[in-house]
């Protein structure tokens, strides 16, 4: 699954971060979206090319494009407390 199908309030935890282009794979993991970090889907915006996650303690807003690169694992309620 990636990060693109999930919903506002679903938790993941990343698996992988992929794509074809190295310095965008590189540039997403230097804003944190590293495997193993859980995040939190907060929000999509209207035109839905936009996704606003928490992670780490912050609000992080990447392109839909993005998300389709990043391979997570999405978490019940009760696996995160």
């Amino acid at each position: 699954m990636t990060l693109a199908s999930l919903a506002p309030g679903d938790i993941a935890t990343i698996l992988s971060v992929g794509g074809n282009n190295r310095a965008a794979r590189m540039r997403l993991m230097e804003l944190g979206l590293m495997p193993g970090t859980l995040i939190k889907m907060y929000r999509i915006s209207e035109t839905y090319d936009l996704l606003a996650l928490q992670i780490r303690g912050f609000e992080l807003v990447i392109r839909l494009e993005d998300a389709w690169h990043i391979e997570v694992d999405q978490l019940n309620k009760m696996q995160v407390y």
